[in-house]
């Protein structure tokens, strides 16, 4: 074949062009069109969405030039601090100035930590108890930060994940196969905290907080007809001055601590184990009442609570109780 002549070359790249410009723009860039995971959260869309999935009872009204008055009141009840056994908690979002709240800036995953730990009841004084010492470090126990980036505005879906989490979170549980659930702990409004002491090192209580809630979301429940079958891990960690101890009890149940090869009856107080243990224990009981634990820690001789729940199969489903 004869070489191609320069006019050929060149007719070869106009005739191109004129091809690619007729395709319609919309197609031709079809890869650089913003996603809706490119799309970033509002504050006030994100205000309004953890107002439902944390069940917020509103109340009063606001002026804020740039909140519809359709949500003065959601508005009005997070921009406000508001009160608990303990103390004076803070608003659970702040506002960018006293006329405006801010509903089109973007919103931060430390922004949804802060708004939960508000809502939860958390003065800042129990905060120094929590995983971390901050709204930070309890959120990352809690997991609900889980799968979402901690700096930076937060995208439509990103938001939509944590949002996820926190559902998961208020349930108390979730479910792993049919009848097979995981408990998720959740902790009790005005009440996370309250069982500092000044007997116990700082440092010592927020890793125990942060062990206590690990424990708990690793405990399985299975379900059959009436009768809940509930796994809880092994106590691990501590020392000689600062053991863990798992307290439960179950209607009418029984216990092993070896894997299932011996049982026992549960007296009226449960059974109580101190750690580090062997093996996992096995509970056994009746669904319809469920179930009951409490993880407290022996620090020298100060001994203290630090996490309780339970559960039970209610219309046939899982009921979490806080405590």
């Amino acid at each position: 074949m004869p070489p191609r002549t320069v006019p050929a070359v060149l007719s070869g790249i106009v005739a191109a062009i004129a091809f690619l410009c007729s395709i319609p723009c919309a197609t031709a860039f079809a890869a650089e069109k913003p996603s809706s995971a490119q799309k970033y959260e509002t504050k006030l869309d994100a205000a309004l969405q953890l107002e439902q999935v944390l069940d917020v009872k509103v109340s009063g009204t606001s002026h804020f030039a740039d909140v519809p008055q359709k949500d003065a009141s959601v508005i009005a009840t997070i921009t406000s601090p508001h009160s608990v056994t303990e103390g004076q908690v803070q608003p659970m979002m702040t506002t960018d100035s006293m006329d405006k709240f801010g509903s089109s800036d973007g919103v931060t995953a430390s922004e949804v930590d802060a708004f939960y730990g508000n809502w939860l009841g958390v003065t800042p004084y129990n905060l120094q108890f929590a995983p971390g010492g901050s709204a930070l470090g309890l959120a990352n126990a809690l997991e609900i930060n889980s799968k979402t980036p901690l700096t930076g505005d937060l995208t439509v879906s990103q938001f939509a994940q944590m949002v996820q989490n926190l559902k998961s979170l208020q349930d108390g549980y979730s479910e792993t196969d049919k009848n097979e659930y995981k408990l998720l702990y959740r902790p009790s409004r005005g009440t996370f905290g309250n069982n500092g002491t000044y007997n116990v090192p700082l440092n010592v209580q927020q890793k125990n907080e942060a062990a206590a809630i690990k424990y708990m979301d690793g405990v399985q429940i299975l379900v059959s007809g009436n009768k809940m079958t509930v796994l809880l891990p092994k106590l691990t960690g501590g020392s000689a001055n600062d053991l863990p101890q798992v307290q439960v009890w179950a209607s009418g149940g029984k216990y092993s601590s070896d894997k299932g090869k011996t049982w026992h009856r549960m007296s009226i107080d449960g059974y109580t184990a101190t750690g580090p243990q062997k093996y996992y224990i096995t509970v056994e009981g009746d669904a319809t009442k469920g179930f009951s634990l409490t993880l407290s820690y022996t620090y020298g001789s100060t001994h203290y609570a630090v996490a309780t729940e339970g559960a039970k199969i209610q219309t046939g489903k899982v009921v979490v109780n806080s405590f």
